[in-house]
């Protein structure tokens, strides 16, 4: 018997990159958990490369000087701007480390980020995400740069070392053969099975569900609890739902697992949350804190409807469901019809698909555009009211759904066939193309991170740990995130952009926080309680002569640097100024990135894009979140944010907010400790009443005795009463 290759698998999911793209991702578990033995998967271990780089930095000098050297190759390529786009937000770190993880392949999954020096294969559920960032699900306006972005990701897909290309979803096959129309590309696509790791499920079983005559109704959101997934998930439907069933008599319980939304934000789509809030704690429990994957499918085995009424696809929640026995109740978006079928394991509500998908007349692809998921919002509420009533009606079509769902999964959604056909075609494909010759620059053999590799364990609490940072812990001075299977710890809440997450950032020197990072919350040892380094930091001669520069990172740094102190002991000390003397650490990251754009200006927040108008102030989340702006929108890239204000914001209508209106001063309360409080263009201010009418250059020109100034009423009221107290 011919003895099969053993092949070593490049996983470079931990890095930042991968953060939006849900790096360990469940749907994958069961590659990793049920490969077979000639599969060997490398990935790094960020704790222990945090804890080597504290110890001994020297260790990563190789790493560091590749880094440095590819910034400045990336620098002098000749790239097109979607090629730098993409490059740029691969970023130097990722893409060295991506390289110098050990291993015969590379696996990427989603969006395609290869290190470009040795073989890959390529898995993706939806389309539209592998142009991550030049586009997002649900706003694919890549269109109208069509043949750059073709010409780019074709010289990905058609490269020697892209081996194949494989996806669970048959449009999305057909989505590659469309949209890049190339026999080379067409002859690498692969269609894989799906399915759930055995051991996503350890401890939990289908249970006897409660009788439909009092049922139990489950709604969850994504695993970091985004508010903003909240509507596209359909869970403002939901509530529309309950009330519905509720009217008729009925009785039952609904579960909601997610953060709570803006009231205004509900009340807009339909929700009447007087209802909402008098049946919390009663027929409602609306549960926002973190559950762990055990205690998500605790809550799956125990319910008998799983509502997902989304725009779009949850492979891994319906999944979930249907193998616990739970009743799916989804809309059929695209994709869904390969998980559900109508009337035999679940319940399907027509519709969505018509909705949001169109075909682009020029490629003949399929193009979502979530803008008008709210259009059939009513249609999808009758259709789900009498779908679950009827159901709930008859007992026996309760169980046979239940029933069918169970025996769907197991036959469907085996976590073994995944793996073993997936690996087994990974493992023809490799063979066929051994001969390959790999890159010069292949950094294989230098095994910078073979130390430092994840064990099973480790992919263990990353496939079960959030995919983003979720914010664990905050003391009111340490912060404590956790994500893809470890516990990071940092002074305050500093400013973190999206590479700041990376365990190579404050090394690196690019300014980012200094981390730490642990493999549980036990491990940190309670350091999070007490502010490290205060003892040894607190009279310090360079401190006390640097505080007066926390304005400006760079003249820190280079300061820091003059001063000869290590890399990690200057980051320590920046982010110590910061916390003690600027702001108490709470500086928000906040960044204008484009003006005037059709009378909008688009403002970075953090990961995500804003676009306000120019006439209405300045930049406020609160004021996003409260709706208090006539328009807003919002993408995780700049490019998406922008093609969202030119699609709904004409020329006509961009020549007037152009041309801004007058602001007048607003009341906004009176008589507040004697004081009235006025908002005028985007900010607020304090003034007593015994100084008579508001004028913005006495308040510039110290003209009242006593006047307060802020960015929000609650802000302008805790200074009136600090002020009152003192008094």
């Amino acid at each position: 018997m011919k003895e099969t290759q053993t092949i070593k698998v490049a996983a470079p999911w931990g890095l930042s990159h991968y953060i939006p793209l849900n790096g360990f991702h469940p749907l994958y578990r069961a590659l990793f958990d049920q490969a077979p033995q000639n599969i060997i998967i490398n990935s790094t271990d960020n704790v222990k490369i945090n804890k080597e780089l504290i110890k001994d930095p020297a260790c990563f000098n190789d790493f560091f000087k590749l880094v440095k050297q590819d910034k400045i190759k990336l620098k002098n390529q000749k790239l097109n701007s979607i090629g730098r786009a993409h490059q740029e937000f691969f970023w130097s770190p990722n893409r060295v480390a991506t390289e110098a993880i050990s291993g015969d392949i590379e696996f990427h999954h989603t969006a395609p980020f290869p290190s470009m020096t040795r073989p890959f294969v390529f898995h993706c559920e939806s389309f539209a995400p592998v142009l991550f960032p030049l586009a997002e699900q649900g706003d694919n306006k890549f269109i109208k740069k069509i043949k750059e972005i073709r010409d780019y990701y074709s010289s990905i897909f058609k490269h020697k070392y892209c081996l194949g290309i494989f996806s669970h979803i048959p449009e999305t096959i057909e989505s590659f053969k469309l949209f890049f129309n190339d026999p080379e590309i067409e002859k690498k696509l692969f269609h894989s099975k799906i399915g759930l790791s055995r051991y996503h499920f350890d401890g939990v079983t289908a249970e006897q569900k409660s009788s439909v005559s009092k049922p139990t109704f489950l709604f969850i959101n994504s695993a970091n609890q985004n508010p903003g997934n909240f509507t596209k998930r359909g869970g403002h439907l939901v509530l529309r739902f309950w009330k519905e069933f509720k009217n008729s008599g009925r009785d039952g319980l609904l579960i909601f697992r997610c953060s709570r939304p803006d009231r205004s934000e509900l009340e807009r789509l339909g929700v009447d949350m007087d209802f909402v809030e008098s049946e919390i704690g009663k027929s409602i429990i609306w549960s926002e804190v973190y559950l762990n994957n055990y205690e998500i499918n605790k809550l799956v085995a125990k319910a008998n409807f799983f509502l997902l009424p989304s725009a779009s696809l949850h492979s891994v929640s319906i999944m979930q469901a249907m193998k616990l026995g739970t009743v799916p109740v989804v809309t059929d978006a695209l994709g869904v019809d390969t998980y559900v079928t109508k009337d035999k394991d679940g319940i399907v509500l027509k519709g969505m698909k018509a909705a949001i998908w169109k075909k682009d007349p020029v490629t003949g692809l399929l193009i979502d555009d979530y803008s008008k998921i709210h259009n059939i919002d009513n249609d999808l509420l009758i259709q789900m009211t009498e779908e679950i009533f009827k159901v709930l009606d008859n007992t026996d079509l309760y169980n046979k759904l239940s029933r069918n769902a169970v025996e769907t999964a197991a036959a469907k959604f085996s976590g073994e066939a995944f793996s073993t056909e997936f690996w087994g075609k990974l493992s023809e494909l490799y063979a066929a193309g051994k001969d390959i010759e790999k890159s010069d620059t292949c950094l294989d053999r230098k095994k910078i991170f073979d130390r430092y590799l994840m064990d099973q364990q480790s992919f263990k609490r990353a496939f079960t740990s959030p995919t983003q940072p979720m914010r664990r812990l905050y003391t009111g001075q340490n912060l404590v995130a956790e994500m893809t299977g470890a516990f990071i710890q940092m002074f305050g809440t500093p400013k973190m952009n999206l590479n700041d997450w990376s365990v190579f950032a404050a090394p690196s020197g690019s300014g980012g926080p200094s981390l730490c990072y642990e493999n549980t919350l036990n491990d940190l040892k309670g350091a999070y309680i007490y502010r490290q380094d205060l003892g040894s930091l607190e009279n310090n001669v360079v401190v006390k002569i640097l505080k007066f520069y926390i304005r400006n990172d760079k003249t820190l740094s280079f300061l820091l640097k003059l001063a000869g102190l290590p890399r990690l002991q200057a980051s320590r000390i920046i982010n110590y100024l910061r916390f003690t003397y600027g702001n108490n650490g709470m500086a928000a990251d906040v960044e204008l990135s484009g003006e005037g754009i059709r009378g909008f200006n688009i403002i970075r927040y953090f990961f995500k894009y804003y676009a306000i108008p120019q006439s209405e102030g300045g930049f406020f989340l609160e004021r996003i979140k409260n709706n208090e702006y006539s328009r807003s929108f919002s993408g995780i890239t700049y490019l998406t944010t922008v093609a969202k204000v030119k699609r709904n914001v004409s020329l006509e209508e961009a020549a007037m907010l152009e041309a801004p209106n007058e602001v007048h001063p607003k009341l906004v309360f009176e008589n507040f400790h004697g004081f009235n409080i006025i908002e005028f263009n985007g900010s607020f201010y304090g003034i007593s009443q015994l100084d008579g009418a508001f004028d913005l250059e006495k308040i510039e020109n110290d003209g009242y005795r006593t006047s307060f100034t802020g960015s929000t009423l609650l802000e302008v009221k805790k200074s009136i009463n600090s002020y009152k107290k003192q008094k």
